[in-house]
């Protein structure tokens, strides 16, 4: 059986939204919003990746056919 065991978590001077894990001594992020933000943005960039190499498919097959034209 899996126990866990919470640590303290210690406010990082000068920022308010990051806690220390007392435990770990890991810097955590507490603001969701900024979070959320984050993997919107990344879903975006995934997005645009996904098209543009859609995109250089669909170019290499136009240039297949062409130069099969050409033969």
């Amino acid at each position: 059986m899996k126990t866990t065991r919470s640590s303290k978590k210690i406010p990082v001077e000068n920022h308010p939204s990051l806690m220390r894990d007392s435990k770990t001594t890991a810097i955590v992020n507490n603001d969701n919003a900024a979070y959320t933000r984050y993997m919107n943005e990344k879903k975006v960039r995934l997005s645009h990746k996904e098209e543009l190499n859609s995109l250089r498919s669909e170019l290499d097959l136009l240039k297949s056919l062409i130069l099969q034209g050409n033969k």
